[in-house]
């Protein structure tokens, strides 16, 4: 007979927050994967899009660990308790598979870091949203496994972003030809401060009220987490930068990493050969950094009401799916896309994951009952 894995003693309520926190991070791959598909008519997208939502679930379920303060527990070890015996290999596999990709994708960006200074025509704000995103991947180690190279990246770099975010005012010359179509129709400030308010809002909230609650207790730690905090701040200043120049459908889409790179794709012009790596990518960063967002938030609500945290993260991520649906109509007005097509999509996966989310904590709530 198998031995039962000993619950943590710092571990969360029941597993069913724990789902909750894999399908509230995964709304923006699936939301985004019709978009992905019809815009490329790509398969091999698909199967990107695919992978990045299966790093979004190992990222996710590492998050158990360092959202509680488990000092002597590893990311296998929460996995294995939360998911089983067979878990904890598999999220070790799946995370080396991540870090080997990270790597490797560092090595890409470097490069263009270097060519960024040399050729003003390189888009430096996606280079330096990208840069942020392999600090933030860094400071989820957190100090489990290589913290201290977590802290000792992290840092830098969310400063070196800012001068790379700078340059970002001055667009390169293959972008030209979207600014009328960001620019005309929806030139109006409030509408502007409309669309940019839930990107600023899940960017600022958890910086200003989740950090107290995290209680660091080595320099390591802070250093990490003011790091990590550092790039959710850059996400509001790149969300300025990009209603300043784009207007409030191209902040829409500039302050959203897949969106990133339809963009891209759209003018023809290709960052890096990497193509389904920058995919991967960007939907794994951004889906994880929602969830934690997600996770901050509701530990908030629960402290302040003295409530169960379940709750709180359905209307969190009820809200923020309903954010991403009305960001996506608006561009979808813009761009005068056919009104069935990803706009149903997108709202039939977004209904489909609360359903199972709601499920899934529903049947937690009876068994430990």
């Amino acid at each position: 007979m198998t031995p039962k894995i000993p619950v943590p003693t710092c571990a969360l309520n029941h597993r069913g927050l724990i789902w909750w926190v894999m399908v509230t991070s995964v709304d923006a791959p699936v939301l985004l994967l019709p978009s992905l598909v019809i815009e490329r008519s790509d398969s091999g997208m698909a199967v990107a899009t695919g992978l990045g939502i299966v790093i979004v679930w190992a990222l996710s379920a590492l998050l158990l660990a360092m959202v509680r303060r488990c000092p002597g527990q590893s990311f296998v070890d929460a996995a294995r308790w939360a998911f089983g015996r067979w878990a904890g290999g598999a999220v070790a596999l799946t995370l080396a598979a991540a870090g080997v990709l990270y790597m490797g994708y560092t090595s890409a960006i470097v490069f263009h870091l270097v060519e960024a200074m040399l050729l003003p025509k390189t888009p430096r704000l996606v280079l330096g949203a990208y840069w942020i995103g392999f600090s933030s991947y860094l400071a989820f180690l957190g100090p489990d496994a290589g913290g201290r190279l977590a802290s000792l990246v992290a840092v830098p770099t969310v400063v070196l972003s800012f001068f790379l975010g700078a340059g970002a005012l001055t667009l390169p010359h293959e972008w030209n030809h979207l600014l009328p179509l960001f620019g005309n129709s929806m030139s109006s400030l409030l509408q502007g401060a409309l669309v940019a308010a839930p990107f600023l809002l899940k960017a600022f909230l958890p910086i200003c009220a989740g950090l107290p609650y995290l209680q660091p207790t080595t320099k390591w730690q802070m250093m990490v987490i003011w790091g990590f905090a550092g790039s959710l701040a850059l996400q509001m200043v790149q969300a300025v930068l990009a209603l300043a120049v784009l207007g409030p459908v191209g902040t829409a889409v500039a302050t959203w990493p897949a969106l990133d790179i339809i963009q891209l794709y759209s003018s023809g012009f290709y960052l890096v050969r990497f193509d389904y790596l920058l995919v991967i990518i960007s939907l794994a960063l951004s889906s994880t950094s929602v969830g934690l967002s997600h996770l901050f938030l509701a530990e908030i609500v629960a402290r302040v009401f003295q409530v169960s945290r379940t709750w709180p993260v359905i209307l969190i991520a009820g809200v923020a799916m309903g954010m991403c649906l009305w960001g996506q109509r608006l561009v979808l007005r813009e761009l005068e896309t056919p009104p069935f097509s990803i706009e149903m999509a997108a709202l039939g996966f977004g209904v489909f994951i609360l359903g199972v989310a709601a499920l899934g904590a529903f049947r937690a709530r009876r068994r430990s009952a």
